[in-house]
């Protein structure tokens, strides 16, 4: 789906989509920050990651370059939250021998819960091809929430 457009977006519009650029963002870094804490014991997951990381980088991408078109401010760092959050997680980490796979992947579910709220909220607000491209990020955030959280139940066992 094209993400250029001439049309100039309304501020709730323009809101909307700042935000779920940021929230792509910061699920970009989530999900390479996890990886790169079970590269060793879990490179599978970790790659499994990466490849989501991939995915939200291409979707901040298109909410940023639409709202650039529209002659708006488009994210291009995380948020200041998400950054704690994770250095919390690096200093409870430090203090284990080893990271706890379940607990990162666990993390990541929860924060694939926010982004996943995100989206349906945004949904309900857009109209036309906004509506169009959330819907199309907002299926691949569905099923990497699932694939996250069946995983995380896995590791349960």
């Amino acid at each position: 789906m094209s993400t250029r457009s001439n049309t100039t977006l309304d501020s709730a519009s323009a809101a909307k989509l700042r935000e779920l650029a940021q929230l792509s963002i910061d699920s970009r870094d989530g999900f390479d920050y996890a990886a790169e804490r079970i590269e060793d014991d879990s490179p599978a997951i970790a790659q499994k990651f990466r490849t989501f990381s991939d995915e939200r980088a291409k979707f901040a991408e298109q909410l940023g370059g639409l709202l650039r078109s529209s002659g708006e401010d488009a994210q291009e760092d995380g948020s200041w939250a998400a950054s704690i959050h994770r250095t919390w997680m690096n200093i409870r980490d430090m203090l284990a021998e080893k990271p706890d796979i379940y607990a990162v992947v666990a993390e990541a579910e929860r924060g694939e819960d926010v982004i996943k709220q995100a989206y349906e909220d945004a949904a309900r607000d857009l109209q036309g091809n906004l509506l169009s491209l959330v819907n199309e990020h907002f299926a691949s955030i569905r099923a990497t929430h699932d694939a996250v959280r069946d995983l995380r139940d896995s590791l349960k066992k």
